[in-house]
């Protein structure tokens, strides 16, 4: 039997080869494996141990790998997520074997160790063993890593503990690869897409894809180059059969939150733990010991001491990766593009198996928000805040390209998250439709108000950040003036409050909530209003740097504009006189801009100037930014041009 014949067998070592070593080694060989010794070292090197009576290869490999320019492997993920599969299912057990391994991977003096443990775990996942061998305890941890991590690509290698191993031709564990199985040493390349077929693109948005006109967008613009487009979507009520999007095709991911639900049993368990020894027995001690306050000291108390890292205080991302892992590695693409920090730490997770697997996986991340930037409304707690921040920081700089809204995210993120270049930008316009579709009654019809009475309209995700309430109060000073609510979801939580506050001011009859509409009839329904406004709160310097997707929205369908003076938005419709600026949160100021606009309504959206404006901005034109992006990482098989007008953004049934 020829070596490249033979199943392979791993031997982990935590020095170079010792006589004890080299005769287990050789024992192993003669019993018909092909044996590769792995071991630290100062640099890559390969050897064939001679005088041994059977075959037998060394790698050395070094403790930061030349491939990796990162210079902190031992921040990983994949080491942690092993532990926490060895752990079983108690939570309790899981955080303190993840305490354990991140304690030992934190910078300092255990540095080196922790470096050279994540380069071993690299390199014997990438020679694909059929069988694993651990010289002491220390190697046998990252054997047990490594079938961890190779179970999630579909198989388990055995593991060996004696001095036999079992018949070779009883193993069936070998991963099938078509570029078949290398080690990784200095100049080996992994293979792109297979020849002859277009590249696959993995797009991953763990949200209902109704709601993510963005998402649409992207998947519609990649199939338009040539691509071939997958969309992994979780929906609340997922259709009966399959669907697509234009030429993608989508698909529904279940969604389920178990460590999220056993993380929050966890913290209460340890909130009430620690007020119980360090607070007062006064009765208002007992009564804030299940508050949010008795959380925030045990974490600070307790579990941050041992591993101040996101994976405690934000156990989603592992539901998220539970849950998409598999249907990505099923998928087998090129490029995984993700669209949420939550996805970030399972793309990384896809790339080190597609690795293993002998296939190349281009990674892109699409960040909407500048997450260190959120106002205190939308931020939750400070802990998960925190968390999402390390999460983003920890694997954004490892993605190959990065992607986001605006010119000022771009420039704080560079800095914030360590990237290698500025992020592109791609910014959030809706497509240029010469006639927009008419399917659907325009919001006046909606609301059923008669010709002439003033509307305006508020479209889109709705929260007390986004200042809605003060566009309500407004029209206590704007009689006979009516406000239509087009928010997501519908009906929105907060919808009780704001009509409570038109009670107060005596407009509870003039504000129409109504539920969204498909991205296709959208502008059409918007065109039925006389003013779009958007009284985002100023201050939070991701408010600040935002150019939401509805500014653009509410100019393709011809209304002009009342904003709030958070900067980039205030200088955009300053800039193109297509609207009214007003202090953000100042009722009167609102109220005074909207008569401004209603007074004179073609000084802002005079037909043709407002024509020009909106096929400058729009989709069409960030579409050749973004394909820009995929260029540089798996160029298009169809380079272009496209038509001019963009494909319909309806998921229908294939």
């Amino acid at each position: 039997m020829s070596p490249s014949e033979r199943p392979r067998l791993v031997v982990v070592s935590r020095a170079a080869p010792s006589a004890a070593v080299v005769a287990t080694a050789a024992g192993f060989s003669s019993q018909g494996y092909e044996v590769v010794v792995v071991h630290p070292g100062p640099r890559w090197a390969e050897l064939l141990l001679p005088d041994t009576g059977a075959p037998v290869s060394v790698l050395q490999v070094p403790s930061t790998p030349p491939e990796d320019p990162y210079r902190d492997p031992y921040q990983r993920a994949d080491i942690a997520r092993g532990a926490l599969l060895r752990a079983g299912p108690s939570l309790r057990a899981r955080t303190e074997a993840l305490a354990r391994v991140l304690a030992a991977a934190r910078p300092g003096a255990q540095q080196q160790t922790a470096a050279a443990r994540w380069s071993l775990t690299e390199a014997v996942r990438a020679l694909q063993p059929d069988a694993l061998h651990g010289v002491d305890d220390a190697t046998r941890s990252v054997v047990s890593d490594v079938a961890d991590l190779m179970a999630l690509a579909g198989a388990v290698p055995v593991l060996v503990t004696g001095a036999t191993a079992p018949v070779p031709g009883t193993l069936t564990t070998r991963i099938p690869t078509g570029a078949g199985r290398q080690a990784p040493v200095p100049g080996f390349r992994l293979p792109a897409q297979v020849p002859g077929t277009a590249p696959h693109v993995v797009l991953v948005r763990p949200v209902d894809l109704g709601i993510d006109t963005r998402a649409k967008r992207i998947a519609l613009s990649l199939t338009r180059a040539g691509y071939r487009v997958t969309v992994l979507v979780s929906s609340s009520a997922p259709p009966a059969g399959p669907v697509r999007l234009g030429a993608a095709d989508v698909r529904n991911v279940a969604l389920v939150w178990p460590h999220r639900d056993a993380a929050r049993v966890e913290m209460a368990r340890l909130a009430e733990k620690a007020t119980r020894a360090t607070a007062p027995a006064s009765p208002r001690a007992r009564a804030r010991r299940w508050g949010r306050d008795s959380i925030s000291r045990a974490l600070d108390a307790g579990a941050t001491r041992l591993a101040p890292e996101w994976r405690l205080a934000l156990p989603q991302p592992l539901d998220l990766t539970t849950a998409f892992l598999p249907a990505v590695l099923e998928l087998d693409p090129d490029v995984l593009h993700v669209h949420d920090p939550w996805a970030l730490a399972m793309g990384w997770e896809a790339r080190a198996i597609a690795h293993a697997r002998g296939r190349e996986l281009h990674l892109v991340y699409d960040a909407r928000e500048n997450w260190a930037g959120m106002p205190l409304e939308e931020q939750g707690s400070p802990e998960r805040h925190a968390a999402e921040q390390a999460l983003e920081r920890e694997f954004a700089c490892r993605y190959d390209a990065v992607t986001t809204v605006s010119e000022p995210i771009a420039e704080v993120m560079v800095a914030r998250l360590g990237l290698r270049a500025r992020p592109t930008v791609v910014a959030n316009m809706p497509p240029y439709r010469s006639s927009p579709r008419r399917s659907a009654p325009d919001l006046r019809e909606r609301a059923g108000l008669a010709p002439g009475l003033p509307l305006l309209v508020y479209s889109g995700a709705m929260s007390r950040a986004r200042g809605v309430e003060t566009l309500v109060r407004a029209l206590g000073e704007l009689p006979g003036v009516h406000l239509a609510l087009m928010t997501v979801p519908f009906p929105h939580p907060l919808l009780p409050e704001l009509l409570e506050a038109a009670d107060e001011v005596g407009a509870r009859e003039r504000v129409h909530p109504l539920a969204p509409v498909d991205a296709e009839d959208l502008l059409h329904v918007l065109s039925g209003a006389d003013v779009g406004v958007h009284p985002m709160v100023g201050g939070a310097p991701n408010h600040e740097a935002a150019m939401p997707n509805k500014l653009f929205e509410y100019l393709h369908a011809g209304l002009p504009l009342v904003v709030s003076d958070v900067r980039e938005m205030a200088r955009f419709v300053r800039e193109n006189g297509i609207g009214e600026v007003f202090r953000s949160g100042d009722v009167s100021d609102l109220a005074r801009a909207v008569r401004a606009v209603l007074a004179e309504p073609q000084r802002y959206a005079e037909p043709s100037r407002r024509a020009v404006v909106s096929a400058m901005m729009s989709w069409q034109h960030q579409e050749q930014i973004l394909l820009g992006v995929y260029a540089a990482l798996v160029p298009a098989p169809e380079p272009g041009p496209w038509p001019e007008e963009f494909p319909p953004m309806d998921v229908v049934p294939a």
